[in-house]
């Protein structure tokens, strides 16, 4: 089960250990942290961004037990929602037409059972998940691949605002930070890290929303999956994954039932 997962993540651990060496050395460093930090905590204080440390209350303890986890980080909005249990929502940045019709009635449901949502603000099945908890007017946690006054992509915008005014969003790059493409890499490792389990509505075989999947099965998380038609593309990375032993998703009882 999870073998060609369970490869990558060898493969890339040695990468995994060499940042987590580099972070013990930083986190050494008090002397220069006791200075830079409260500097960081200052510089954009006046737009309502709060920053985090792992010194803080405020720092989830989701990220305490990661072995990559981050120092710190930026934050707008409900902080509480940190705390509270939490599904990520993943999938294709061009999913189909039916993807909205499928998540719908089973993001209305989690609302109900008070669950937050999590996901990166991405094109696709991560604006749905944002746009519908939102609707919903529930919990919504975003984060970015990028820094705050940076925030990509710009066709979200509104949608950015939204959850920034409604939810949470957090970011480990400092607010002018453009974004990268490991950078989202590095966003789904915390995605990851603060759910109880990862949703992937729709995936290609090759997408890059399935990477954090490998975060989650490395953090011996529950794996939940919608399944689609053969012939659906879009599906086709789901369908592998229930092959490989995720749950199966038609309707919330398959989350609620199983996230404990």
């Amino acid at each position: 089960m999870w073998t060609e997962r369970k490869k990558w993540l060898f493969e890339q651990s040695h990468q995994f250990q060499s940042r987590t060496r580099l972070r013990q050395s930083l986190s050494r460093l008090s002397a220069t942290r006791m200075v830079a930090i409260p500097k960081l905590a200052l510089d954009y204080k006046a737009e309502g961004i709060v920053f985090i440390t792992e010194t803080d209350m405020a720092y989830p303890a989701a990220f305490r037990t990661m072995h990559d986890a981050p120092l710190y980080f930026y934050a707008v909005g409900n902080l509480t929602f940190l705390s509270k249990k939490i599904i990520a929502i993943v999938g294709s940045r061009q999913c189909s037409s039916s993807a909205e019709a499928v998540m719908k009635p089973i993001i209305t449901a989690l609302m109900s059972a008070e669950i937050v949502i999590v996901s990166g603000l991405a094109l696709g099945i991560d604006a749905w998940a944002h746009r519908l908890t939102l609707r919903e007017k529930g919990a919504a946690i975003a984060v970015l691949g990028s820094g705050m006054f940076r925030f990509h992509p710009r066709t979200n915008q509104r949608l950015f605002e939204q959850v920034l005014t409604k939810g949470l969003v957090i970011s480990e790059y400092a607010p002018t930070n453009v974004a990268r493409r490991w950078t989202f890499v590095e966003r789904n490792r915390l995605i990851s890290a603060l759910s109880q389990g990862v949703w992937v509505v729709e995936a290609t075989l090759k997408s890059g929303s399935l990477t954090t999947v490998d975060f989650a099965l490395n953090e011996g998380k529950n794996i939940y999956a919608s399944p689609g038609s053969p012939l659906n593309r879009h599906a086709e990375g789901c369908n592998q994954l229930i092959q490989d032993g995720a749950f199966s998703v038609l309707r919330a009882g398959d989350i609620l039932e199983t996230l404990g």
